[in-house]
């Protein structure tokens, strides 16, 4: 176990800090660009492309889960053997898995949110919980993330951002969740924690 933590610490610092500091820049790129002459490749498959691509492959693996995640990539595998594919076969493929559990999303549209787009959100959470009532609630908003002077200036760039929340303390957790940021702000409900008897 020791081992994989260590390995999933390093891609967030070999991996995820490297990808951030270059995808937060004006002069990014979407991962997914049309290559219409040779003279393209260099420009399209550079280290964004294939670092963010892989720090989005780790996110869409951790919201469906790795079993159901290596399902819907081994029928992606299957189905294209011995022939051509697109992005879209892959997303396809992936939303086919998630319906078999009974989980209706579109991978294809979440994905294209961070594939066809350049830069990633800053995502701002904020608490409310009323006493009264048995449930509490968050406000999540997301803004484009762009270094130096020009932060947040373009605010047509959104994404479908997937949170986990959980509710507890430091010594246990008592609900978590899956939530869903589609719209620049966004507000869910969450179980407020139990009280120690």
């Amino acid at each position: 176990m020791f081992a994989c933590l260590q390995e999933k610490q390093r891609f967030l610092t070999d991996v995820l800090h490297e990808v951030m500091l270059l995808d937060g820049l004006r002069s990014s790129h979407p991962i997914s660009q049309e290559v219409e002459q040779a003279t393209d490749i260099n420009r399209v498959f550079d280290w964004i492309a294939y670092k963010k691509g892989a720090a989005l492959i780790r996110m869409l693996a951790n919201v469906m889960g790795q079993p159901l995640f290596q399902k819907g990539l081994n029928d992606y595998l299957l189905s294209h053997m011995y022939s051509n594919a697109a992005r879209d076969d892959l997303w396809s493929k992936l939303s086919q898995a998630m319906r078999s559990e009974g989980r209706d999303i579109d991978i294809g549209v979440m994905m294209d949110r961070w594939t066809l787009q350049m830069g990633y959100p800053v995502v701002t959470i904020s608490k409310n919980q009323s006493e009264q009532l048995p449930t509490s609630y968050i406000t999540v908003s997301q803004e484009h993330f762009l270094y130096g002077q020009e932060v947040r200036n373009n605010n047509s760039l959104q994404w479908q951002v997937p949170l986990t929340v959980a509710v507890g303390n430091a010594s246990s957790v008592c609900s978590q969740s899956l939530i869903w940021i589609n719209n620049r702000t966004g507000t869910s409900s969450t179980p407020r924690r139990r009280s120690a008897p």
